[in-house]
């Protein structure tokens, strides 16, 4: 029972704290394009007009005081309750098929001809994910020629009504985007969907066929003595520079930088 009253607890709060996060992200997007179109109509009058001045954003950052209070009271808040409403979702893990594919796949690499049909099957899956991938991957240029071709282009915005400009632009990129973002997910997809069947072959074959343990080849001394190896030759290289420079005059040089900085930032310089 208290499992569950933590519970509704947490989720009120979850609740509470993305809508208020939402709403004072819309409202910061909002004030801020509310900031620079009036900011553009005062420009065509006073081509030195300032947009974003400390008066400019404070008359609305005062609106975002309330609620941004509010938010960190409920970060607070949120603390208090996960110490004394404490709540862990039972979530099942569910198996990784690309992680299982990429394990296995290993211990299939010396197969006989007794299993030439299940290689001709796996070699199909792996052949369309790679023609998949090309179509995909020059489709989703295609596609970003066009939009790049028209903002390159200046006489696009010529436009003095900032507004129009905007739909305008959204009008010839967003299509483009939204439309390589729906190929790269369908691909993605598939991908795994054509993962999924190729792993289902390989258990078959792991079920039937007598294989090794597969296990890397890893000698770990030789790592060792690689990493000490390439740590002698990077210090013995920092140290040639280093006499290199020093001998160079590099060493007065950038004392003299250090000296010159250090006295334009305290204002002496």
């Amino acid at each position: 029972m208290t499992n569950d009253k933590n519970k509704r607890v947490n989720m009120i709060y979850n609740i509470a704290f993305i809508s208020l996060t939402a709403i004072l992200a819309i409202l910061l997007i909002l004030f801020t394009f509310t900031i620079y179109f009036e900011g553009k109509k005062q420009i065509i009058n006073n081509p030195n007009y300032q947009i974003y001045t400390k008066e400019n954003v404070s008359r609305y950052l005062n609106y975002l005081l309330i609620p941004f209070v509010l938010w960190v009271l409920l970060i607070i808040g949120g603390v208090i309750i996960s110490k004394y409403y404490p709540y862990k979702s039972k979530s099942r893990v569910k198996p990784d098929d690309i992680k299982a594919y990429i394990r296995l796949k290993k211990r299939i690499t010396n197969l006989d001809d007794t299993y030439k049909d299940k290689k001709v099957i796996i070699a199909k899956e792996r052949k369309k994910r790679k023609i998949g991938f090309i179509i995909v991957s020059i489709i989703s240029l295609l596609f970003l020629i066009f939009p790049a071709i028209y903002l390159f282009d200046v006489d696009n915005f010529s436009n003095s009504d900032n507004k129009k400009e905007v739909i305008q632009m959204s009008l010839h990129v967003f299509p483009f985007i939204i439309a390589i973002g729906a190929i790269s997910i369908g691909y993605l997809f598939y991908y795994k969907k054509s993962i999924k069947r190729e792993l289902v072959v390989i258990k078959e074959i792991l079920k039937t066929y007598k294989l090794e343990k597969y296990e890397p080849k890893y000698d770990k001394q030789k790592e060792k003595r690689i990493i000490n190896i390439t740590r002698i030759c990077v210090l013995c290289v920092s140290i040639l520079f280093i006499i290199l420079g020093s001998l160079n005059g590099g060493a007065m040089d950038v004392l003299n930088k250090a000296i010159q900085i250090c006295s334009e930032c305290v204002g002496l310089a």
